[in-house]
């Protein structure tokens, strides 16, 4: 596949992943310079890469607003430049876009965690939503040493099994 000349150095260099110039490939010149400047400068992982450079895309093209524009809000500009670790800002990136980019997804995430946590169930019991909402099941995961525990922490969930339903109906 052929790439604008400077994709194509960053590639050779290794600064970007190949997933990441498909989409830079899509942008003008000014905007792909401040993606791309963006991505080399937090250098995720190659997956990594390409998801951050597809929900700036695709969020910049809905909200029509140009990416080195979107770059520079101080939410993103907060991140990037903040003293957190590289790890830590690529995660609150990430967790930043994906609100963004999926607003409606966020606020089912966001009320199912909250519904969770107001269960206030046992440490030993944890309750999982299906990541990307792909099925309507919920898991539970239960530590116990013995069968007396185990009675115990199926009471808990039988007693809130009310609540939970709850949660089952949001996904």
């Amino acid at each position: 596949m052929k790439f604008p000349e400077d994709i194509d150095a960053r590639l050779k260099t290794g600064e970007i992943s190949y997933g990441a110039a498909l989409i830079l490939k899509l942008l003008g010149k000014t905007d792909r310079k401040k993606l791309a400047d963006a991505l080399a400068a937090l250098r995720p992982s190659t997956n990594k890469m390409r998801e951050i450079a597809e929900n700036i895309f695709e969020i910049s093209k809905r909200e029509k607003i140009p990416v080195a524009k979107f770059l520079k809000l101080d939410e993103i500009k907060n991140i990037i430049f903040s003293d957190d670790s590289r790890k830590q800002k690529i995660k609150l990136l990430r967790e930043f876009l994906k609100r963004r980019r999926f607003p409606e997804l966020s606020k089912k995430i966001s009320l199912i965690k909250t519904k969770i946590k107001t269960l206030k169930m046992p440490s030993q019991i944890k309750i999982f939503y299906p990541e990307n909402f792909e099925r309507k099941k919920l898991t539970v995961s239960i530590e116990f040493s013995d069968v007396e525990e185990m009675e115990k922490l199926l009471s808990e969930i039988e007693s809130r099994k009310k609540e939970i339903g709850k949660i089952l109906e949001l996904l």
